[in-house]
This record gives C-alpha cells, sequence and structure tokens, in this order.
C-alpha cells in the first residue's frame, strides 16, 4: 500500500535541545533530537554514562538549523562531560594547559557551590523543613537534595554508578 501522507523534511520538523544532568545537577550530555523519545532509548542501550542521569531539561527549536546552533553553543559553553562529537580539537599545548586549568577552577568552583548547597540544605532540615519542602522551594531534585542530607548517601550513589560503569565496560 502506497502512503500518500507526505513526511516533513527532518530539516524543517520542529526539534529539541536536550540535557542530562546527574544527582549532583552535573551536566553530562547535551543533544538534539525531532523525536526524544527514540533518540533517549538509544543512548540507554549504548551510552555508559546513561545510569547517572536524574534530570532532563528540554528546549523546542522549530527547525534543524536552530537547534544545531543552540547545541554548539551549549556545548561549548556549558562543557557537557560526555559531549566528543561538536568539541573542537585543541590546536596549541600551551592552549590546552588553559583550558585544563580553566576547568580545574570550574571544578573547584561547583565543589565549593555543592559544599555549600549541603549545609544551606541540612540547615533547612533542622529548621524543620521536610525534604519535599526542600525541593519545592529550591528546585532541586529529590536525590540531590536526600544525598546533601545524608552525605553517606551520595558515596554509595557513586559507588554504585561506577560499579555499573565498570561491569558494563566488562561485559
Amino acid at each position: 500500500m502506497i502512503s500518500l501522507v507526505k513526511k516533513t523534511p527532518l530539516a524543517d520538523r520542529p526539534q529539541v535541545l536536550y540535557r542530562f544532568w546527574n544527582c549532583e545537577d552535573v551536566l553530562l550530555y547535551v543533544g538534539i533530537t525531532a523525536d526524544p523519545g527514540k533518540r533517549w532509548k538509544d543512548h540507554s542501550k549504548d551510552k555508559g554514562w546513561w545510569s547517572e542521569v536524574v534530570r532532563v531539561t528540554v528546549e523546542h527549536f522549530p527547525d534543524r538549523a536552530s537547534v544545531e546552533a543552540a547545541e554548539r553553543l551549549a556545548i561549548a559553553t556549558e562543557m557537557p562531560l560526555h559531549n566528543v562529537a561538536l568539541a573542537s580539537p585543541a590546536r596549541d599545548p600551551g592552549a590546552e594547559d588553559g583550558i585544563r586549568a580553566i576547568r580545574i577552577r570550574y571544578d573547584e568552583a561547583v565543589a565549593a557551590a555543592h559544599a555549600e548547597r549541603d549545609e544551606m540544605i541540612r540547615a533547612a532540615l533542622a529548621d524543620g523543613y521536610k525534604q519535599t519542602d526542600v525541593v519545592r522551594l529550591t528546585g532541586y531534585t529529590r536525590e540531590a537534595v536526600r544525598q546533601a542530607a545524608d552525605p553517606a548517601a551520595r558515596d554509595r550513589a557513586r559507588q554504585a554508578a561506577a560499579d555499573r560503569r565498570a561491569a558494563k565496560r566488562a561485559s
């Protein structure tokens, strides 16, 4: 049977830019697609970091050209941990040292911000707020609040993620 429905070309179809985040609100990956369900299912099958994803954000775009531009900008400025396709190679060894230094300063700033956030969450809980209140008031994920309240839970989650990655590499 011949279909009389004309398919819209990919370039003209609405697209989404998505970001995957881990339980510590670290950006894992930025991607684009016209079919989020299918694309995310593909990621779940072949990306070792997939088990770390606890939050997804989505931005809608009218066409492929606009979403590709937004993706390039997001990857260049937000430095997701697992994007490699659009990463530009460093040309100057001195530039590589500068880039590493920026990443180290960034990681230190993120660690300090997480420590401050965790302290604020523990103080709110000590003042009688429930975890659900903190989630509602701050926008943090339930997992981030749970791990801030119980640092041992964060260590267990990190170890479990590392174990899953190791098992996946071994298989």
